[in-house]
């Protein structure tokens, strides 16, 4: 049997979890104040906050595993914790590709319609024709081209954009005409 810790306000943790891990115990922690009942998790599932993190690090000696939904764990590494007690750390990298990649690409293509101001106009009751760009052969430097950073090169891509993908480490980047590290 394994105690899993899990740390969210969010208005729908899920509670059907100890149904599916009928053997494991569950913890749901709202606050503080329920951290001592963590204190035998080996597993925790926690959010992006880096207090919380330290507050159920600190409160759970046994903790082997920790993982967070947050895309990229950065700012994680520099907590002592994870190195020192051997804790892994996993996160949900690549599972909200395609949800931010078509928000970004929403806002270039509301920027370059200018979306903004129609929706101005039409608040004012007037309009009046603007002035429009297209994106097809217009050049788009992604930074960070990981996960999301390159389903963002390939949408753009799809759409006639050149794409520029800027990477810490080389690689090939599908869709990008360039890649800079």
């Amino acid at each position: 049997m394994t105690t899993i810790a899990i740390w969210s306000n969010w208005p729908s943790t899920p509670t059907d979890f100890g149904a599916a891990l009928p053997d494991d115990t569950l913890v749901l922690i709202k606050d503080e104040n329920d951290l001592a009942r963590a204190a035998a998790a080996e597993v925790a599932f926690c959010g992006i906050s880096l207090d919380r993190v330290r507050k159920l690090l600190a409160a759970t000696p046994q903790l082997r595993w920790f993982h967070t939904p947050a895309a990229g764990v950065d700012r994680f590494l520099d907590i002592p914790d994870f190195r020192q007690r051997g804790i892994a750390l996993t996160n949900n990298s690549g599972s909200y590709d395609i949800q931010i990649a078509e928000h970004v690409l929403a806002f270039v293509l509301a920027a370059s319609k200018r979306l903004h101001l129609y929706r101005d106009q039409q608040a004012r009751h007037e309009w009046k024709d603007l002035e429009h760009d297209e994106l097809r052969d217009q050049t788009l430097v992604v930074f960070g081209a990981g996960s999301i950073g390159g389903e963002v090169v390939r949408l753009a891509a799809a759409i006639g954009m050149r794409v520029i993908a800027v990477r810490r480490r080389p690689g090939p980047v599908p869709g990008a005409r360039k890649v800079v590290t």
